[in-house]
């Protein structure tokens, strides 16, 4: 099955849970192998959104104190945050916004997860996973 999918990266971050939850569902090989080569595309492209972003946030975050529960997650014993209080407040929501923007040829054909009987996945995961997948007509 050929298909591409046309998006941006920030759609394909806040699609990211989603199709990571997906991933993890239970499914026949045809349809777990089209999901496999899916979120293998979209990891390509978000590892770029992700590299970015921290770059951005390198530049317009300031060092704090790790708090014990983020150690606790891996954490370094500082990090780096950006929030709306900080001065490059403004230009980082611009330059992150600009980042999502950024139009995205996935070539691979949308998932259609009613091709998967008795595939359970919320209407919110449907909503995140937009582009990714294409439901039929009759629905």
């Amino acid at each position: 099955m050929a298909g591409t999918i046309d998006t941006t990266l920030g759609q394909l971050a806040d699609a990211e849970a989603a199709l990571t939850r997906l991933s993890a569902a239970r499914m026949p090989f045809a349809a777990a192998y089209r999901v496999s080569k899916l979120a293998a595309a979209v990891g390509l492209e978000l590892k770029h959104f992700h590299d970015e972003r921290a770059k951005l946030v390198r530049e317009y975050g300031s060092v704090r104190d790790a708090t014990p529960s983020e150690r606790a997650a891996g954490a370094d014993a500082s990090v780096i945050q950006v929030t709306p209080a900080s001065a490059g407040w403004p230009t980082f929501l611009a330059r992150v916004r600009e980042l999502a923007d950024v139009p995205v040829t996935l070539s691979v054909a949308p998932f259609d997860p009613s091709s998967v009987a008795g595939l359970d996945i919320t209407p919110a995961d449907l909503l995140a996973l937009g582009p990714l997948i294409m439901l039929p007509e009759c629905l």
